[in-house]
Order: structure tokens, then C-alpha cells, then sequence
């Protein structure tokens, strides 16, 4: 009876084991897929204010060159006649320097690996059922109860299931 209360102890535990192992899997799933989807909006968004931003730098420097090419042309009004030919010349051979408004523009940050690598291998699965339970030492004088499967994984197929640890 002692043994019997024991062994039900054990499987709960076990059960209690591979169910948080599976929150774990999904958990971590859900995160790398939350990621994903939020990297992906912020790119977009990136993209978007970038060339709405583009559009309104390009806007400025254009005000700002017409209102420095105006503004010679208004002076040419206030020199001689004589000088009015030449001022008028150098108006209208003038650039205006708009570098003061040009934006910096980041580029985008490369999207970080999420590394599923700690549950790739989950449990009932072959290398699970191995590196956990058919491995050990201990597996052939307690061995395991029914593996909880993680409900939120399909069931694989055909995977091979490592042989048990002999002692």
C-alpha cells in the first residue's frame, strides 16, 4: 500500500513535470510568435513614417530654396541699374545649401533570433522519453508512467523512441 501510494505520488509529479514543460513550450512559442508579428508592425510603421517624413523634408527644403531665391530677387531691386543685371545673374545661378534640413534616417535593427532550441525537443517525444526518463539510471527499477503529451503541439508521427538505460 505504501509502494501503491508512492508510485500514484511519482506519476503526479510526473504528470505535474511534463504539463509544465509544455506551459514552458508554449510560452516561449507564443512569445517568438508575439515577437514576430510586433518586429513585423514596427518595420512597417518604420517604413511609413519614413517616407511620409521624406515627403514633408523634401516640402521644406523646397520653401526654404524659394524663399532664399526670393529674397535675392528682392534684392535686386535694391541695387543700381547698372548692378541689377549682374545681381539678377547671381540670383538665378544660386543653389541654396539645404544640408541644415536633411534627416537622419536609422536604419532598420536586424530582428533577433528566438531560440526555441530548449524545447524543440518536448515531452512523448522519443528524445524526450530518453534524455528524461529511459536514460536514468534509476528508469528500470521506477519507471515512468504515461507521458503527457503537450495539448497545444500536434502528436508527431513516426519518431523513433531511444532504447532504455541497462545498468
Amino acid at each position: 500500500e505504501q509502494h501503491a501510494e508512492q508510485v500514484k505520488k511519482c506519476q503526479q509529479l510526473q504528470s505535474a513535470y511534463e504539463m509544465a514543460f509544455c506551459t514552458y513550450h508554449q510560452l516561449l512559442s507564443d512569445s517568438c510568435s508575439m515577437y514576430a508579428k510586433c518586429y513585423a508592425s514596427k518595420v512597417t510603421a518604420q517604413a511609413e513614417i519614413y517616407a511620409a517624413v521624406r515627403v514633408t523634408e523634401a516640402g521644406r527644403k523646397a520653401e526654404y530654396s524659394a524663399a532664399s531665391d526670393i529674397m535675392c530677387l528682392l534684392d535686386v531691386f535694391g541695387v543700381s541699374d547698372a548692378e541689377r543685371p549682374a545681381k539678377y545673374q547671381e540670383c538665378a545661378g544660386k543653389t541654396t545649401d539645404t544640408s541644415k534640413y536633411n534627416i537622419d534616417y536609422h536604419d532598420t535593427p536586424v530582428a533577433l533570433d528566438c531560440d526555441m532550441g530548449p524545447v524543440e525537443v518536448y515531452p512523448c517525444l522519443g528524445q524526450w522519453q530518453y534524455d528524461h526518463y529511459t536514460s536514468k539510471t534509476w528508469y528500470l527499477q521506477a519507471p515512468t508512467t504515461v507521458c503527457t503529451p503537450c495539448v497545444h503541439i500536434e502528436p508527431p508521427t513516426d519518431i523513433p523512441t531511444p532504447s532504455p538505460a541497462t545498468s
